[in-house]
């Protein structure tokens, strides 16, 4: 037998994420407001992983205070959740916000 050709293939291993993973869907907050205003500020978050718990929160870009504490909850793979924050004072400066979102690592 003398083989005359060959063509070597590979077939990757499809892997699904076990693990949920929060990816951001939009944001709300004013594009403006007054030294002094409390305003109010929005995420929405999908879980692009497998089912678990997902987190929200808010931290000022200057300082890297904690403006908006986190909020969790438990989601299906898919599905989303609208976290909001209230009475944030606005200081007497612009105010530069970062949104976070993530999982909870359970073992």
């Amino acid at each position: 037998m003398s083989v005359d050709t060959f063509k070597d293939v590979t077939i990757s291993l499809k892997t699904v994420s076990q693990a949920p993973k929060a990816s951001i869907v939009n944001v709300d907050a004013p594009a403006e407001a007054s030294a002094g205003d409390k305003i109010t500020v929005r995420m929405t978050i999908k879980n692009v992983g497998g089912p678990g718990i997902i987190f929200g929160r808010v931290v000022d870009r200057d300082t890297g205070d904690v403006v908006g504490p986190m909020q969790s909850t438990s989601l299906a793979s898919g599905d989303t959740v609208k976290f909001s924050w209230y009475n944030i004072e606005m200081p007497d400066h612009d105010l530069r916000l970062r949104f976070q979102a993530g999982h909870i690592v359970t073992a």
